[in-house]
This record gives C-alpha cells, structure tokens and sequence, in this order.
C-alpha cells in the first residue's frame, strides 16, 4: 500500500496529468492508459509514469496494481469553512 500525503500540493505538470485523466475518461467512457495520457500532456511514457506515481503518493490518483487502464482520479474534499 503507497502511503499517502495529501498535504503536499501537486506540480503544475502533476496537475496537468490529473486533468488529462479527468478528461480523457470523460470523453471515452473508460480510463486512458498511461501511453495516451503522456501523448495528451507532451511528455515520455516514463515520465507520465513518474508524475502519476507521484499523484498516487499525494492522494489524486488511484489505480490498480498490474491493470491496464486502472488510473482514476481521486475527488479531493474541499474544506468547508466554519460560519461565524
């Protein structure tokens, strides 16, 4: 299991996979594999699949070990401010 630490905020570069994810999904139906998702944002496989294992480390991403087409991205909770 990847320890998670959701208090670090994610790269502009991180952001922008998470996003091509969100994207991607959303127009296809089904999540992209990592190859479409380096194609989307302009970098090599092997980096997309640093900065998404980066986004996993941080709490964005979710997928499942040893699957294909497994990325998902995590909603994050926005915290609600009190009412004075």
């Amino acid at each position: 299991m990847i320890a998670v630490d959701r208090t670090r905020p994610l790269s502009p570069r991180m952001s922008q996979l998470v996003e091509a994810v969100a994207s991607l999904t959303a127009k296809n139906g089904f999540p992209p594999s990592l190859r479409e998702v380096a194609e989307e944002i302009g970098v090599g496989h092997p980096r997309a699949a640093f900065l998404a294992a980066e986004a996993e480390r941080r709490g964005r991403l979710t997928r499942t070990p040893r699957a294909h087409r497994s990325l998902r991205v995590v909603e994050v909770e926005t915290p609600r401010r009190a009412h004075r």
